[in-house]
């Protein structure tokens, strides 16, 4: 939370240091490019970050409800098939294959990184798996610096 005055009025707004993290990106567009699928980095509210994702997800796209629930559940979540499938975007029309919670050796929770679903990969293996749980550790280490 970042409080300050502005004009004479008390500001309170929240901060998410995800958002700070541009030198993230080619990491990210690196991981999306090797496993053919858009990455998504967000805290609770919005994407911060991503790579490879459609047009019609930018920074700042909301993520559904939800989500912030499992988050603050600091649970993994892998589609396995269409009818556990997550829309984590309002409005989006693409499922998440994995959610991991970013979650840094403070035990700090930050948010979590996204793996999305493509035409030709609708369900998760373990690679996916665990490219997730390692976007995600990268992630939370670059936090700790």
């Amino acid at each position: 939370m970042e409080i300050y005055i502005e004009d004479g009025k008390l500001i309170l707004s929240k901060y998410s240091p995800l958002e700070e993290m541009d030198e993230i990106g080619f990491m990210l567009a690196g991981f999306a490019k090797t496993l053919r699928c858009p990455i998504l980095v967000c805290d609770s509210n919005k994407i911060v970050q991503l790579a490879r994702s459609p047009k019609e997800i930018t920074k700042g796209s909301p993520v559904i409800p939800e989500l912030a629930t499992l988050i603050e559940q600091r649970k993994a979540m892998v589609c396995t098939n269409a009818e556990n499938a997550i829309y984590p975007i309002v409005g989006g029309s693409l499922h998440a294959l994995v959610i991991q919670p970013i979650i840094t050796a403070d035990c700090d929770l930050y948010g979590a990184v996204i793996l999305l679903a493509t035409p030709s990969t609708q369900e998760a293996d373990d690679n996916i798996s665990l490219a997730a749980t390692m976007i995600s550790d990268a992630v939370a280490e670059y936090l700790n610096v």
